[in-house]
């Protein structure tokens, strides 16, 4: 091992042992940093391990796992701020009581279970890089329980392959790197790897799975907040009463220009303020109907909900609604899943809580199948006039390995020439770029934003062959590390793509929606 020079010893020293506490925070702005008298403790490899949590590891064929760029929002950093998708090391600290030598570091946190890969360590620095006497690589030793520091020259090439691996991988396979820069310079890491790259075809996949970054949440939200999809133009296009008082209406508005349809049913005898709101967000593309309000009926079958919901049913954007004797109708515009679905969503309520006085809009429930349940998270996530959420299997995270597996084997079909998807013709194509799909990705993922749910109750078949078990089971994790989280996760071990497979799921929407009642 190169041993570090005796000028940066003592400020090692000050890193590993300074402090009686650790001090754990992500990545910040330097502001208010620049002059500290000392950088916080590093805390020991274990210390480290134990108090981040590790990012969602990389895996592709062979059982090789490769893990990316920025997994410092996870650990302990000092002097170090976010830059769009890198790190920029800004070393001004000044250990107290040592020789003015600036200093920056930040600690990655790996996750290697399965990993088979390369036993290699890079780092990617934007050029131009540090000198070799600059800059410093710790890796945790967990025989030892401490930090083997490497200098720039033991290092070939930004690359370093330890000659005893695994004493750098706990016995739960976690791997600590710490990267620290001692000079004048203020360099940009772009990623720090454990393996090697994974490209596909000149896909760069290694890019496209490093962990999301809080800049790229930051620019979703920017995404929402841009947009105002608040209802104008809204008509009654028909309209029909039952024989127990029932209206069900087929209703039109203006979003983005374009003429959007939904289809309302309003219980009779409704007081103004009477009745909560479930919107009942459609699978799948082809449309919807006001055949979507039996499906609640058959679900729950309790008179109580449907003598006292509002229901809502959006059509989406370029996609169908069936009044059934009301007449048919599209919406306009181009389908949008994913994405401005959700907007469409957002208008619909409006007009609901404008037009329709009997309605509650301090409740207001989001409820969805498949694409339909990803959908009412995102709208529940960006709308606080949302108060519940009912999902049936929709996807929460395009970062999970087995989603990481489907997109490998559609980016490889592509590069073969064989039937694949746009997305992954579209990268191989340089049609966008790998930053361009990781900000659709981050769109995408309503976990990344579960802090901003409501109460929400969650339901996924283990058998689902549509959209896999994991899904519903991450968003479930995630909200389990939230202390103000109030979730219910419903698994079936039986269960498939279908609420009829789902073994007793009727019996727990009908308990939380009779929640939201107030009967007298």
């Amino acid at each position: 091992m190169h041993r570090v020079n005796s000028v940066i010893v003592g400020a090692m020293a000050l890193l590993v042992c300074a402090c009686a506490q650790p001090e754990y925070q992500s990545a910040v702005p330097i502001d208010g940093q620049r002059n500290a008298d000392q950088p916080p403790r590093l805390g020991s490899p274990r210390e480290v391990s134990q108090a981040v949590i590790a990012p969602i590891k990389q895996v592709y064929e062979g059982g090789q796992l490769l893990l990316g760029a920025n997994a410092v929002q996870y650990g302990t950093c000092y002097n170090v701020a976010d830059e769009d998708y890198g790190l920029r090391f800004h070393p001004t600290g000044v250990p107290a009581g040592q020789t003015p030598v600036p200093l920056a570091y930040a600690v990655f946190t790996f996750d290697l279970e399965d990993f088979d890969g390369p036993e290699v360590i890079s780092l990617e620095w934007e050029e131009p890089a540090p000198a070799e006497g600059d800059y410093f690589l710790g890796l945790g030793n967990f025989f030892w329980d401490h930090w083997d520091w490497y200098t720039g020259s033991a290092i070939a090439g930004h690359q370093y392959t330890p000659k005893i691996f695994n004493k750098y991988v706990s016995t739960h396979d976690v791997m600590v790197v710490a990267v620290i820069v001692a000079a004048d310079s203020e360099p940009r890491l772009n990623a720090v790897t454990v393996g090697e790259r994974w490209m596909i075809g000149g896909a760069d996949l290694s890019l496209l799975y490093a962990p999301p970054v809080p800049a790229e949440m930051h620019g979703v939200e920017e995404i929402w907040a841009q947009r105002n999809p608040v209802a104008a133009d809204f008509v009654i296009e028909a309209e029909a009463t039952d024989g127990d008082g029932f209206r069900t209406l087929v209703v039109s508005h203006t979003v983005d220009d374009l003429t959007h349809y939904g289809a309302v049913r309003v219980p009779p005898g409704g007081s103004p303020g009477a009745f909560p709101v479930l919107m009942q967000n459609h699978a799948g593309g082809s449309g919807t109907g006001v055949g979507e309000f039996s499906f609640i009926d058959t679900l729950v079958e309790n008179e109580e909900i449907r003598n006292n919901f509002i229901l809502v049913a959006p059509s989406f954007r370029g996609e169908a609604l069936s009044g059934n004797d009301l007449g048919s109708f599209m919406s306009e515009g181009t389908q949008s899943l994913y994405n401005r679905d959700a907007d469409d969503a957002i208008a619909l309520l409006d007009c609901v809580l404008s037009n329709f006085p009997e309605a509650d809009a301090s409740r207001v429930i989001m409820m969805g199948v498949s694409r339909g349940a990803q959908v009412a998270q995102r709208v529940a996530e960006r709308d606080d006039r949302v108060t519940g959420v009912i999902e049936f299997f929709g996807q929460t995270d395009y970062w999970l390995p087995i989603e990481q597996t489907y997109f490998a084997a559609d980016v490889t079909a592509a590069a073969n020439g064989e039937t694949a998807s746009g997305l992954a013709y579209g990268l191989l194509n340089g049609d966008f770029s790998v930053w361009d799909l990781r900000l659709s990705m981050v769109l995408w993922s309503t976990v990344y934003f579960a802090e901003d749910l409501p109460r929400i109750q969650i339901h996924h078949g283990e058998e689902d062959p549509a959209v896999p078990f994991e899904q519903g089971a991450r968003l479930a994790a995630v909200l389990e590390t939230l202390p103000d989280a109030d979730y219910q996760f419903y698994r079936y071990p039986n269960g498939s793509h279908s609420t009829f497979s789902l073994d007793g799921c009727g019996e727990r929407v009908r308990d939380f929606l009779l929640s939201f009642l107030v009967l007298e």
